[in-house]
């Protein structure tokens, strides 16, 4: 979205324009990719009291427009803080995005006025509508670079295995960390063969959540209890970079429910496998009735 200089019937507040004095509005923006998503982050600065009175009244608010033109992907973040952060999966962009932010009224404000307008403006009283806007902040472009090299090495490292029915007690699945090249994920005869029926249908994700979730939370948690117990494996030093690539580490995993918790961090890797079972049950339900 690329905002012009146009002229409207009431005075923007915005750094290309002399509409107000002694006031500003600006945002700090940043981007990065973390695990399988594109994080954009930042804060507002605004110094103007009266519109920031209006925002304490809940009558405008921050916005925060994000496009990316090539994927066809728009998303409007909103709220009355001055700080934001918007996580996109990286299979909803590529390219570029572009990033605006703005003030823009929620509701109608009659008799619209500001101390600080331009000398040409004082005195005069303007009718604002829902969804006007009233000052234009910074904008920013990010090029996307997608690095898939970390994801594709889990697979290599993760091996799904029939477990022998002899050793049922030791529950339905297993997760063995004592090879030094793989993590053994076992299922029994039964399950194992309604895995490799399922993974070729439309049940990949649903399959993510109920087996390889688990299964990396379970693994995850050794590495942070006992970590000089496997720090010399491949399949330990492969997890690891790839925390530590994407500003996490062992340390800082946590049992408590927080955005460093085992749980979160392992859905980042998978990219939201519950999120994205539950719409592929949903799609599969829907084909179900149309079929009916």
């Amino acid at each position: 979205m690329r905002i012009k200089n146009n002229l409207t019937p009431y005075p923007i507040l915005s750094n290309n324009n002399d509409t107000f004095l002694e006031s500003s509005f600006t945002t700090t923006i940043t981007g990065e990719s973390i695990f399988n998503q594109f994080v954009i982050s930042g804060r507002f600065h605004l110094n103007n009291l009266e519109l920031l009175d209006l925002i304490a009244s809940k009558k405008v608010s921050y916005v925060v427009h994000v496009e990316c033109p090539s994927a066809s992907y728009r998303y409007i973040f909103e709220d009355d803080l001055p700080d934001f952060s918007i996580r996109i999966n990286d299979n909803e962009i590529r390219e570029k995005v572009e990033v605006c932010t703005f003030l823009i009224s929620k509701e109608v404000i009659d008799n619209y006025s500001n101390s600080k307008f331009h000398p040409d403006y004082l005195g005069y009283e303007f009718k604002i509508e829902p969804g006007n806007i009233l000052a234009i902040g910074s904008a920013m472009e990010f090029f996307i670079k997608k690095n898939c090299d970390e994801l594709e090495n889990l697979p290599s490292i993760i091996k799904i295995f029939r477990l022998d029915d002899k050793e049922k007690n030791k529950g339905t699945m297993s997760v063995n960390t004592d090879d030094p090249n793989k993590i053994f994920v076992g299922l029994y005869a039964d399950q194992f063969d309604q895995y490799c029926q399922l993974g070729q249908s439309l049940y990949k994700e649903t399959l993510f959540s109920m087996i390889l979730l688990p299964a990396l939370i379970t693994i995850l948690a050794r590495m942070k209890n006992d970590p000089e117990t496997y720090e010399d494996r491949t399949w330990f030093q492969v997890i690891d970079t790839m925390l530590e690539k994407n500003k996490c580490s062992l340390e800082n995993l946590t049992y408590e429910d927080s955005p460093n918790s085992i749980l979160s961090i392992a859905q980042l890797i998978f990219s939201n496998p519950i999120g994205n079972g539950l719409i592929e049950l949903k799609n599969v339900d829907i084909v179900d009735v149309e079929e009916v």
